[in-house]
């Protein structure tokens, strides 16, 4: 999976991803989804948005599983989250109708950064885009 990706490591830097490499990763992942091989890592902005918005694990895997090659923004090198391991992150962007706490719809821009495993996925953020 790793060879389609564009690389120019400099840490910090978003890097491109090559459309074949879009295709291969949004395969990837939705099949490790659609068999529970993922996980939201808790922090403080994640668990926030989770309460939020109410969302259980059936409504993040539904968000999850929505998730498309063209929702995909960049890669960038992990330098934070390495206890997940060396891969790097992949960044995505896409729009959802939420309900809110005190049962308003909301159209929000949800940003969610997923480690990129062959065995599993750490979620590390899934939260409002900032």
């Amino acid at each position: 999976m790793i060879s389609f990706w564009k690389r120019r490591w400099v840490y910090g830097d978003k890097i491109e991803i090559n459309e074949i490499g879009k295709q291969v990763y949004i395969k990837d992942i939705i099949d490790l989804i659609k068999n529970d091989n993922y996980e939201v890592v808790l922090r403080d902005k994640n668990e926030n948005f989770i309460i939020k918005y109410n969302l259980d694990k059936k409504k993040i895997k539904q968000m999850l599983l929505s998730l498309e090659k063209d929702d995909i923004q960049y890669q960038v090198e992990d330098i934070e989250y390495t206890k997940y391991g060396p891969e790097p992150l992949v960044v995505f962007k896409k729009q959802f109708n939420l309900i809110d706490m005190f049962a308003r719809n909301k159209n929000e821009i949800v940003y969610i950064k997923i480690k990129m495993k062959e065995e599993n996925l750490p979620i590390i953020s899934f939260h409002l885009d900032e």
